[in-house]
Formats: structure tokens, C-alpha cells, sequence
């Protein structure tokens, strides 16, 4: 419960600016600031114990307590590595950069191209942080993470060996800002250990919040030369990875001085005049600071002694430092994958001078509720759905049968997938679907679309299953309204994700299917219905001679016994119960007959006035009759009663409803606030349970006394409720057993809660605003009920 009133108040949070560069959450809500002014204030140096250097922080596999890599490892802080430690010496660079023993070399090169872009530098490793003024053991770098900045806190203790750093360091000794940069991400991310192995377009994203492209060597377009010089002009991050070390190229890349299944940076991309023609070249780093392409174009290649001497001395430095030059033609022969980070779409996709607008939600696949699977499982409809409206086409867009578009970027992320795999967790694939809404389908509610519509249509585009954690896609569709459905490669795939849709306009709507609650505002009452036939068994309560405890029913005017048989064990009650009265002692008035039947509670002799009669109780013992003046039913009482009319339906099976459920129906049908209900309260009660009695069999299709969780929205709409995913998902997991199945009982717990909730809520709303203010008292009340 908690969890979800944290959930609500930084969705709120974020609504009001919380998530910005300038306005970070505050990662683990460590407030650096604060931090520092304490530490400096107690004259002492801030030790972080949310991600404290012993084992767990390093990792509990590769790099577990037994493992070699982290045997010997001691957590210095910085002034106890050098007697002048700096954060940065002169201007943070990518020389700065090199790799350690971690594995981590993608993250390297992204930091690497993270330098030359000064836009986003100074936003991730934030001035004013020194060993010197103002020093208290506290560092701070931001994180772009899932829509929202982060920032997060780390002390200066280190990992090292041998008394030297073991992961990430810098050429310069006595600068630290790399190192703690890579500590950050790894407190970001669980451990060290869970920066083993990646894509550098992962780090990239989270330095800047850009969109990413991959592109693959393999099915290389004719234009990727193009692509990379564009958006090199345009600021893009890029990066690069060699070929594996599988490969049957790998011996020759070796050679050469590529080193195999590795992560580059690419710094540059030219066309140089060469032997009377053109040579494209491009620029590469490997982020060891070592080790480089010892081909053509190399360092020290024959090559550069024909080419231009201003040319040469411009792009050329003689030196061991891991940057190279080779042949385009070279680069796609012993690289396979190119990663590009754009942080600004306006120039990427060459519309200088306009603004792109971002929309983003995000949302969950939840087991039983939202987790559907792909488009050709049962269960697909019941994924997360959004609107996309696109009113007006892009300017000067039109395709080849000169029909205007819009261009849209649908990008798709996976929320904390290192952190599962750090405990061994499957690595979902994720995709999405796009359907075009026709213009007779009703977009004005927020009704999930079901199974039936996704039978009747295919998606006009799709990004197909894989297992990153980002998939996006660049789009030109024609006006109109489209539905996104983001999705998991196989059903009960629970994951968090995040959906971003970029468009040049910015689009009509967007927002959740069944994101808001339209209950039915339908009122339930009893019309006076006469059964059909006879009524079965009646008898009159004078002839009755009452054995042990009888079965009874409460009517207007007294108990009524309809079947002298049942009993139960002779078991005592507990303690002393209050105004005990023996039932051999109850004079019985005579009541009309009373049955219950498809059409309501039946009263056969509405003429005959009859006295109170008393509360009564059903014990293991007998019948407790406590206020002899009231005439209504309390909890146990309505339970006994309920449950002696669903053990003799045979269409229901059910083990019968519980306190906990009859609780429920008693907040809701008691009005007069007596904890007990009337007479009258039970008839529009019975008229309801009915309701859902039918509701419940329609979805028990097997009659195994139970429905599919993925049922449970189709349930509730029948009854009258249109839920959001959030509600549903906290209905699921709050009523679903762990085969992700509700049984009767818990079905109607849930549909009189909601009741009671929206009942509430309405007459709080006197307004009709759909807000409303409590104190903490009323609050209290409320949520008590």
C-alpha cells in the first residue's frame, strides 16, 4: 500500500518539474548537497553506506568474494592513491579515459564521446567538486534514466590493487573524475560487476536522454558513411564494436591490432584526396588508451606520405594513445555494429530550426493483467495501449504518391535490465505494434480495445522482438489516429518500460487506454418481481419444533426456519458472550414466508404485522441473540445466511464467501452506519450478488469456481467499472491466488470495494470535479471503512 501512495506522489513530483537536469531525483533520496553540509559541519569524511565497499558492491558472480578479479582488492580513497589528488586537470578529456579490469569497455567509449560534447559534460559531471576546497569525501555526477534525471551520490573509496586503481583511470594519476563517474554508474546499476558487457548506446542514452540508431555491418546501408558524417556534424554520439572473437575474420582483425568483440568511439570521419581520387577514412579510439589499427592509414602507414602535407599534419599525430585512422573500406570488414546517441532529432533528421516534441509514458507488463505477449498470442489485447493523434503532416513531407506524412519515432526502453541480470534474470525482447484507428471506431472513451478489434485488424507497422534494452523506429505515416501497443515476446513477461514518441507537430492525444475510471453510474434497486411457479418447500414457522440449530432466515417480523435438518457440531463459544439468550427460550412470532429466487427476495404475506425480532448470530454452539430490539443482519449473520444459499446453487461453485467479503458488503449496503443490515438493505444487496453471481459464470467458462486474472478487466467492465492498468494491477495483485487465477469469493470482495471506493468518492465530489480534499482525520475515515 505504501508502495503505491510513493508511486502516486512522484508521479505528482514529476508533473511539477521533478526529473530535469537543473531539478534531478535524488537517487536513493541521498540530497548531495545536504550530505556535504553535514559532513563538513561534523568535520568529517562522508562514508556511503547505501553502497558501502565490501563484496556486494563489487558483485556476486564474476566478481563474487571467491572470484580472482576481485582477490586482493583494498577500497582506497583518493588522497590516500596520490598527495595531490584532482577531480579534473585541465578540462575533462577523453585521454582522460582508460579502461581498467572491469570489462566495461562500451561504457569507456561513451564516456570518451561524452567529452567532446560540452552541452552535456557539464550536466552529467557537475562543476564545483574538488579534493580540495570544500572537501568532504562526497561526489555527485546525473544520470538520464527512463524519462527523469537522476542524481546520484558516491564516497571517494575506490577499488584498487596493488595500490593502484584497478577499473577505470586516467593517464593523469592524480585525476579522479572518471573513476568516480564509473563508481556512480555502477551504484546507479547494482555493482561494478553489472557493467560487465554491453552496447555503448546504452551509456550514451543515459548521459544524454538522446534516441539511439544501431546500425549493423552485416546488412549495412549503402549510405551509412553519410549517416555517420551527418550526424557527427549534428553533435551525435557514436561509437562502434569490432567483430567477435567467433568470427571467422577475428585472427585477421587480431593482427591488425583490432581487438575483437571490443567497443570503439568513432572521433572523425573525412574524405581525403588520395593517388587522384577520393579516400574516405574514419577515425577511431580504443578505449584501453592503447593498442590500435596497425593497417592502412595506421599511425604510420605509407599512405599519408601521399596525401596532402597540410592534410596530413591536421589528422595525423604520432602517438601510442589508442586513436587511429582507417579505410571505410577497412572499418566494414572488422567492425559489425555502429551505435549513434542523437541528442538533437532537429538536426539528425535535418530539420534545422525546428523544434521536435517529446511525449512519454511509463508503464508496466504485469502477470494476469498486462503482460499480454506477442500480436499472435489470445492474449495480446490486453498489453498497455496508447493513442497517438497525428492532426497535420510535417512541412514539405509528402511520400511517393505525393500523400502528406507525419515523421514519428516510436522508441521503446526496458527499465533496470542489468540489475535482472545481475540475479540471473531472463532478458525479456521487446517490440511494439501500430495499429490505425478507423474513423468509425469510438476514440472519445477510454475503453481498452479488445480481441475483437485486433481480429478484425493488422498493425500497419511493426518493430520486431529483440532482446535490447531500447527498440525504436523511424516512421512516415499519413494523418490520423494510431494505437502503440508495447509488448514482450511471450505472455506474463513482467518488466517496466518506457515509451517515447518524438513528432515534429506535437500530436492531438496521447495517454493510456483505460487510463481514467468511469464506473457505471447505474443505481441498483429491487423492483417488486413476483417468482414464476410455486415457491418450493415453504412452512409455516407455528408448526415448527426447532432441533439443535436451524437453518434460519431473517425477514420482516421474525426468524424463519426452513430446513429442519441442518446442524452443527456441538461446539461451545469462547468466553462470555453478552446478552446470551437460549434459543428454547425465544418465543417465536409468527412471519410470512420468504424465499429466495431469480427474481429477488419473495415476501408471500405482506399483510401480516409482525414485531421486532432480535439480532442474531450463528456460532458454533448455537444462536447468540445479542439487541433483542434491532431486526437486522451483522457480519456472521449475513455470512451464515449467504453461504447456506450458494451451497444449494449448483451453477456457482464457491467454498463460500468469507468474513472478509461480507465485511465488504456490509460497508456498502449500510447506510444507517449500524454495521448490520436491514431487511431492505439485503433485497438491493441479493439484487446486486445476483448481478455478479452472473458476471462471475460467463468468465468461469470450466465451472472450476475461478477465472484467468487476464479475465478480470473483462469482468469488471461488465459490471460496470472502466480501470486504468495501475488500478488493475494492484486489483490482480491484491485478488489473484499465485496461479494468477480469483475465485468467487475474492471476485465479489472486489467488485463491493470498488463500489464502496467510487460510492465514497461521488459523495465527497460534491462538485463533480473528480478531486477531492481531506484532512488526515476524514482521510483516516475513509480509508477505514
Amino acid at each position: 500500500m505504501s508502495g503505491i501512495a510513493a508511486k502516486i506522489s512522484n508521479d505528482k513530483a514529476k508533473s511539477q518539474g521533478l526529473g530535469t537536469p537543473d531539478n534531478p531525483v535524488k537517487y536513493l533520496k541521498q540530497d548531495y548537497e545536504k550530505l556535504k553540509a553535514k559532513f563538513l559541519k561534523l568535520n568529517k569524511l562522508f562514508e556511503d553506506n547505501t553502497f558501502s565497499r565490501n563484496n556486494k558492491s563489487l558483485g556476486i558472480n564474476k566478481l563474487s568474494p571467491d572470484s580472482e578479479k576481485a582477490k586482493d582488492i583494498v577500497w582506497k580513497r583518493a588522497k590516500n592513491l596520490h598527495n595531490d589528488p584532482q577531480f579534473i586537470v585541465n578540462g575533462a578529456t577523453h585521454e582522460d579515459i582508460i579502461q581498467g579490469k572491469l570489462g566495461n569497455c562500451w561504457f569507456v567509449a561513451s564516456i570518451a564521446t561524452l567529452t567532446e560534447n560540452q552541452d552535456f559534460l557539464p550536466i552529467v559531471v557537475p562543476g564545483n567538486q574538488s579534493f580540495q576546497k570544500d572537501y568532504a569525501g562526497i561526489f555527485h555526477f546525473k544520470f538520464w534514466q527512463y524519462g527523469e534525471w537522476v542524481d546520484v551520490v558516491v564516497d571517494d573509496f575506490l577499488p584498487t590493487k596493488s595500490g593502484k586503481l584497478y577499473f577505470m583511470k586516467s593517464l593523469s594519476r592524480n585525476e579522479f573524475w572518471g573513476a568516480l563517474l564509473e563508481k556512480a554508474y555502477a551504484k546507479l546499476h547494482g555493482s561494478y560487476e553489472a557493467l560487465i558487457s554491453g552496447y555503448a548506446a546504452e551509456s550514451m542514452q543515459d548521459f544524454t536522454g538522446g534516441t539511439v540508431e544501431s546500425y549493423y555491418i552485416s546488412d549495412v546501408p549503402e549510405n551509412l558513411q553519410k549517416i555517420i558524417q551527418k550526424r557527427q556534424e549534428a553533435n551525435a554520439l557514436l561509437t562502434c564494436a569490432s567483430i567477435q572473437s567467433s568470427d571467422a575474420r577475428s585472427q585477421a582483425s587480431e593482427e591488425s591490432g583490432v581487438v575483437t568483440g571490443h567497443a570503439y568511439t568513432i572521433c572523425g570521419i573525412e574524405k581525403v584526396l588520395f593517388q587522384g581520387g577520393e579516400e574516405n577514412i574514419i577515425k577511431l579510439r580504443n578505449p584501453w588508451g592503447k593498442r590500435e589499427w596497425t593497417g592502412a592509414w595506421s599511425d604510420n602507414a605509407p599512405e599519408w606520405k601521399k596525401v596532402d602535407p597540410k592534410t596530413r599534419r591536421k589528422l595525423t599525430e604520432r602517438k601510442d594513445d589508442g586513436e587511429f585512422w582507417m579505410s571505410f573500406t577497412d572499418f566494414i570488414k572488422h567492425y559489425r555494429r555502429v551505435d549513434i546517441c542523437n541528442i538533437n532529432l532537429s538536426n539528425a533528421i535535418k530539420t534545422k530550426d525546428k523544434d521536435w516534441h517529446e511525449t512519454q509514458f511509463s508503464g508496466k507488463w504485469r502477470k494476469g493483467v498486462t503482460a499480454g505477449g506477442d500480436k499472435d498470442g489470445q492474449t495480446f489485447w490486453t498489453n498497455p495501449q496508447f493513442w497517438a493523434t497525428l492532426d497535420t503532416p510535417d512541412h514539405n513531407c509528402r511520400g511517393s504518391s505525393n500523400e502528406p506524412y507525419c515523421r514519428v519515432i516510436i522508441s521503446l526502453m526496458q527499465k533496470e535490465r542489468r540489475q535482472k541480470r545481475l540475479l540471473k534474470k531472463e532478458d525479456f525482447k521487446i517490440g511494439f505494434c501500430l495499429y490505425k484507428i478507423p474513423i468509425k471506431v469510438d476514440k472519445s472513451s477510454n475503453d481498452q480495445l479488445d480481441e475483437t478489434f485486433f481480429k478484425k485488424h493488422a498493425p500497419v507497422e511493426v518493430k520486431k522482438c529483440t532482446d535490447y534494452r531500447e527498440v525504436s523506429k523511424i516512421f512516415k505515416l499519413p494523418v490520423g489516429t494510431y494505437l502503440i501497443i508495447p509488448h514482450t515476446s511471450k505472455a506474463n513477461q513482467e518488466a517496466e518500460f518506457c515509451l517515447r514518441v518524438f513528432t515534429e507537430k506535437r500530436i492531438g492525444a496521447f495517454g493510456g487506454i483505460g487510463a481514467g475510471i468511469n464506473p457505471s453510474k447505474k443505481k441498483t434497486s429491487l423492483p417488486d418481481v413476483k417468482c414464476q411457479g410455486e415457491a418450493p418447500n415453504l412452512v409455516d414457522i407455528d408448526q415448527v419444533t426447532l432441533p439443535r440449530i436451524p437453518e434460519v432466515t431473517i425477514c420482516p417480523g421474525g426468524i424463519r426456519v426452513i430446513d429442519k435438518e441442518t446442524s452443527l457440531p456441538d461446539v461451545k463459544c469462547q468466553g462470555e458472550a453478552p446478552n446470551l439468550v437460549d434459543i428454547d427460550q425465544v418465543t417465536l412470532p409468527r412471519i410470512p414466508e420468504v424465499t429466495i429466487c431469480p427474481g429477488g427476495i419473495r415476501v408471500i404475506d405482506k399483510e401480516v404485522t409482525l414485531p421486532r425480532i432480535p439480532e442474531v448470530t450463528i456460532c458454533p454452539g448455537g444462536i447468540r441473540v445479542i439487541d433483542k430490539e434491532k431486526n437486522e443482519l451483522d457480519v456472521h449473520n449475513l455470512k451464515a445466511v449467504l453461504n447456506e444459499i450458494l451451497s444449494k446453487r449448483c451453477d456457482i461453485k464457491s467454498e463460500g464467501l468469507s468474513l472478509t467479503t461480507c465485511r465488504e458488503i456490509i460497508n456498502l449496503f449500510d447506510m444507517d452506519r449500524t454495521g448490520t443490515l436491514s431487511v431492505e438493505e439485503f433485497k438491493v444487496l441479493w439484487k446486486t450478488l445476483e448481478e455478479h453471481m452472473e458476471i462471475f459464470k460467463a468468465m468461469d467458462a470450466d465451472c472450476s469456481g475461478s477465472m484467468d486474472a487476464f479475465e478480470m478487466r473483462r469482468a469488471l467492465g461488465k459490471a460496470g467499472f472502466r480501470l486504468g492498468n495501475n488500478i488493475l494491477e494492484v486489483i490482480v495483485q491484491k485478488y489473484a491466488s499465485s496461479d494468477l487465477t480469483i475465485q468467487f469469493d475474492d471476485f465479489i470482495a472486489c467488485v463491493m470495494r470498488l463500489q464502496t471506493l467510487f460510492k465514497m468518492f461521488n459523495l465527497l465530489d460534491t462538485n463533480q470535479s473528480g478531486f477531492i480534499t481531506l484532512s488526515l482525520a476524514e482521510w483516516l475515515c475513509v480509508a477505514l471503512a
